[in-house]
C-alpha cells in the first residue's frame, strides 16, 4: 500500500505542480572514481518556483528557481535586453518545494530558503564567495520537518536576527525557527491547529511594528493569522474556515492605510477572495473571481502601472494564467495558456524601460518563463541552452581538427546539433533545426570530399534528411526521402559492390528496411523489408565473414532481431535470429566469445533484459547476459577489466545507473553498477579515451535534457595519494 507520504509527493509533483550559458567548467565527481562533464545543456527539469531578484546588485533585477526533480537552484543573470546568463547556486536541495530570498545572515546578500519535501529539512543556501563550488554554503536550518511545504523569513522576537517559520504538511504544524548568534537555530511548535498547511505569507497586520504570519491550510478550509504580540509569543486568530481548499494566499494593500489584506485561492471552489484588512485582526471577505477552475497563485500587484493593483492568478486546471483588476473579472486578461504547467506567477521589471513583466515557469517543459501582461502568450523564454529530449548521439571529427565532435539530436525541439571540441570543453552549433523530431543520426563522408556528413531520421515529418558538410562544420539540408512512415534509424554501407556508401534506414510505423543508392544529392530508394513490425533497431556488420557487409533489425513491435545476409549484389536472405524478446531498440556486434567470429548482443528494453547471440560457426545460440529493475534504453562495449573482454554496458532513461556486465568467459557476465548519474540515460556510446587505460562515454538524457561526457579516473590519483 502507498502511504499517505507518498501519495502526497506524487500528487505534489503530478498533480498540484501540474495546476497549481555551460554550467561550469568543472567536472562532477561521481561515485566509483567516475567524472561527469558537461557537454550541452542540461535544463532545470521539475521547475516549481521562480523569483526575482537583483542577486549581484546592478540595478537589474535577475531571475532565480528552484527544482524539485533534480535538486537545483539556479539564477539567470539579467545581462538586459531581456537576454540572461546561468549561474549555479546548488544542486544539493533535492526535492526542493519553494524558494524564497532573505539575507538570513545580516551580511547584505542575498541568501535563499528552500524547503525540501524529499529530505524533510528546511535549507539555507547563504552566499559566500570563497564557498565552494559555487559561492554559496548549504546550512540545515531544521530537519525532520515532514513535507515542508513553505518557509519565509523574519525576525519574530525583535533580536534584529532573521529566524524562520515552516510547515509541516503531515504533522499539521507551524514551526519556529529563532537563530541564535552563531548561526543555528531552534526549532519549536508554534501551533498544530491548521490541517494540511500549505502557504506562510509573513507581513505587520495590525501596523505595530512587529512580524506576523498569516498561513493558509486546505484539510480545514483556513486561513489563520498569527498576531505577533512581542518577545516571540503569538495570539492565533481563525480569519474564516469556509475556504474550500485554499492553497495560497498573498498580502493585498487596497486601502493604504499601511493595514495590508490578502488574497486567497479557493481552489475547490474555483473563486478567488479578497480579504480587506479592516484593524483590530479582522477582515471582510469579497469574491473577487467566482470562475477560476482550479484557483491557486493569486498575487496583487500593480500590473499596468495606474496606481491600483491588479490580480495576478493562476487557474490549476485550465493551466492558465489571468490578469484582472481587483474590482472583479469583468476585464479579464488570459496572458499565456500555451505551457504546460504554470506553477507561480510573479511580475518584476527587468527592463529600464520600466515595463512590469510576468514571470512564471512551465514545469513539464523545464523552462522559466517571461509574458508581457496585457498581452496572450507573448512569451520570451528566460534561458533554453540544452538539447530539448536529448536521445541519441554520435561522435566524429566534423570539422577536421582532428579532434572528436559529438553529433545528437533534441528531441522535443527538433534540432540536430553538433558540439565542437575545443581546448576549454565545447562550443554548441546546430546544423538543423526543423527534423520534426529527430530520433537518430548518422555520420559518414558520403559524398568521399573529407569531410563527415550527417543523416538524420524526422519521426513525426517521415523524412530521412541529408546534412552535407560543406567544411568548418557548415552544413546544406537535403530531403533524402519523406515515404517512411516514423523514420526510424540509418546506417551506411556498401549494399551493391560498387564501392560506394549507400544509406540504409529502418522505420517502424511501416515496418520497413531500406536501401538508398546516392549519387550526390539524389537518393534512389528500395524497400528491402516492409514487414518488420515496428523496424528500429539497426545495426551494420558482416555477420557471416563473407566480405559483405550484413544488416541487423530489431523489431520494436515484432520482438524479434532479424538478419538480412547480403550477396554483395543488393540481394538479401533474410534469417530470424530471436523471438519473443520485448521490444528491442539497440544492437551491439563484436567478437564477445573471443572465437574469431562476429557475436550479437541486444536488449529486450521492456523485458528489462540483455541478451547475447553467440555465433558457433554460422548457428547462433542464445544466452542471458543481464536483467535490469528498469527499462533498458540503450548499450555499449567497453572493456572495464583490461582483459580484452567486451563487457556490456546498460542503462535506462529512468534512472541514472550505469550498470555493466563483465565478460568472464564470452558466455557468462557478472553485473555490478559501475556509477550513478541521478539522471535517466537514454543513450550511451563508447568515446575515444584520454586516458587509454580507462573507460570512457559519451551519454545523452531526454530527462534533463542533456549530453554528457563519463570518464572513470584512476581512484588513487583522485583521492590526491601519491
Amino acid at each position: 500500500m502507498i502511504s499517505f507520504r507518498n501519495k502526497f509527493k506524487l500528487s505534489i509533483i503530478i498533480i498540484v505542480l501540474m495546476f497549481g550559458l555551460v554550467l561550469g567548467s568543472h567536472a562532477q565527481t561521481l561515485q566509483n572514481g567516475w567524472e561527469l562533464e558537461i557537454v550541452h545543456g542540461p535544463s532545470q527539469v521539475g521547475v516549481v518556483e521562480t523569483i526575482a531578484v537583483d542577486l549581484n546588485q546592478d540595478g537589474l533585477m535577475d531571475v532565480v528557481s528552484a527544482s524539485i526533480d533534480d535538486g537545483h537552484v539556479r539564477a539567470y543573470i539579467n545581462q538586459g535586453g531581456l537576454q540572461f546568463e546561468q549561474q549555479l547556486i546548488s544542486t544539493e536541495v533535492i526535492g526542493a518545494y519553494r524558494i524564497t530570498a532573505a539575507d538570513l545572515n545580516g551580511d547584505g546578500q542575498t541568501d535563499f530558503l528552500v524547503p525540501s519535501i524529499e529530505t524533510d529539512e528546511v535549507i539555507a543556501l547563504i552566499a559566500d564567495s570563497q564557498a565552494q563550488p559555487h559561492g554559496y554554503l548549504r546550512h540545515i536550518i531544521a530537519s525532520d520537518v515532514i513535507l515542508p511545504t513553505d518557509a519565509q523569513a523574519g525576525d519574530f522576537n525583535q533580536d534584529g536576527l532573521m529566524d524562520v517559520v515552516s510547515l509541516s504538511f503531515e504533522h499539521n504544524q507551524l514551526l519556529m525557527h529563532l537563530q541564535n548568534t552563531d548561526g543555528s537555530f531552534i526549532t519549536s511548535v508554534l501551533s498544530s491547529s491548521p490541517l494540511r498547511p500549505r502557504k506562510i505569507v509573513v507581513a505587520d497586520f495590525n501596523n505595530d511594528q512587529l512580524t506576523d504570519i498569516l498561513v493558509a491550510s486546505s484539510a480545514d478550509n483556513s486561513v489563520r493569522l498569527f498576531s505577533n504580540t512581542g518577545g516571540g509569543a503569538f495570539s492565533e486568530i481563525l480569519v474564516s474556515d469556509q475556504l474550500t481548499g485554499i492553497r495560497y494566499i498573498d498580502t493585498c494593500d487596497i486601502t493604504g492605510n499601511q493595514l495590508p489584506g490578502f488574497v486567497a485561492g479557493v481552489t475547490d471552489a474555483n473563486q478567488v477572495m479578497l480579504f480587506t484588512n479592516n484593524g483590530n485582526n479582522s477582515f471582510s471577505a469579497t469574491v473577487i473571481d467566482n470562475d477560476l477552475p482550479g484557483a491557486d497563485v493569486v498575487h496583487c500587484v500593480d500590473v499596468d502601472q495606474d496606481s491600483d493593483l491588479e490580480l495576478i492568478s493562476i487557474s490549476r486546471l485550465h493551466d492558465s494564467i489571468y490578469t484582472q483588476e481587483i474590482s472583479g473579472p469583468q476585464n479579464k486578461q488570459l496572458v499565456a495558456n500555451r505551457r504546460d504547467g504554470y506553477i507561480t506567477a510573479a511580475v518584476a521589471i527587468f527592463e529600464n524601460n520600466g515595463v512590469p513583466l510576468l514571470l512564471t515557469q512551465a514545469f513539464f517543459e523545464n523552462r522559466n518563463l517571461i509574458y508581457v501582461p496585457d498581452k496572450t502568450n507573448q512569451e520570451h523564454v528566460v534561458w533554453e541552452d540544452f538539447p530539448d529530449g536529448a536521445i541519441y548521439v554520435e561522435a566524429g571529427d566534423i570539422d577536421g581538427d582532428g579532434d572528436s565532435d559529438l553529433v545528437y539530436v533534441g528531441f522535443r525541439d527538433d534540432t540536430v546539433y553538433w558540439a565542437e571540441k575545443t581546448t576549454n570543453g565545447y562550443q554548441t552549433h546546430i546544423i538543423y533545426n526543423a527534423v520534426d523530431g529527430p530520433q537518430s543520426v548518422k555520420l559518414a563522408d558520403i559524398d568521399e570530399d573529407g569531410d563527415l556528413d550527417v543523416f538524420s531520421a524526422g519521426a513525426w515529418d517521415d523524412r530521412f534528411y541529408y546534412h552535407r558538410n560543406n567544411g568548418q562544420g557548415q552544413f546544406d539540408t537535403f530531403i533524402v526521402s519523406d515515404s517512411a512512415n516514423n523514420p526510424a534509424r540509418i546506417a551506411v554501407m556498401d549494399v551493391n559492390g560498387d564501392l560506394k556508401l549507400d544509406v540504409v534506414t529502418t522505420s517502424s510505423l511501416d515496418d520497413s528496411l531500406r536501401w538508398f543508392d546516392v549519387n550526390g544529392i539524389e537518393f534512389t530508394e528500395t524497400i528491402i523489408d516492409n514487414q518488420l513490425d515496428g523496424a528500429l533497431a539497426l545495426r551494420i556488420d558482416d555477420i557471416n565473414q563473407d566480405g559483405h557487409d550484413d544488416i541487423l533489425v530489431g523489431s520494436y513491435f515484432g520482438n524479434t532481431i532479424t538478419v538480412f545476409y547480403n550477396d554483395g549484389t543488393g540481394q538479401f536472405s533474410k534469417q530470424e535470429l530471436s523471438a519473443n524478446k520485448t521490444k528491442p531498440t539497440t544492437i551491439l556486434t563484436g567478437d564477445v566469445d573471443n572465437d574469431g567470429d562476429v557475436d550479437i548482443v541486444f536488449n529486450a528494453s521492456n523485458d528489462k533484459a540483455v541478451w547475447l547471440l553467440e555465433n558457433n560457426q554460422g548457428v547462433f545460440v542464445e544466452s542471458f547476459i543481464a536483467l535490469s529493475d528498469q527499462i533498458i534504453k540503450d548499450l555499449a562495449f567497453t572493456d572495464v577489466g583490461h582483459d580484452n573482454n567486451l563487457d556490456v554496458v546498460n542503462v535506462s532513461d529512468q534512472t541514472g545507473i550505469i550498470n555493466v556486465s563483465k565478460n568472464i568467459n564470452g558466455t557468462s557476465f557478472l553485473s555490478h553498477v559501475l556509477t550513478d548519474t541521478s539522471f535517466g540515460v537514454s543513450a550511451i556510446i563508447p568515446f575515444a579515451k584520454d586516458e587509454p587505460s580507462l573507460p570512457q562515454f559519451v551519454i545523452a538524457s531526454n530527462r534533463n535534457n542533456s549530453v554528457h561526457i563519463l570518464s572513470q579516473r584512476d581512484l588513487i590519483f583522485m583521492s590526491g595519494f601519491e
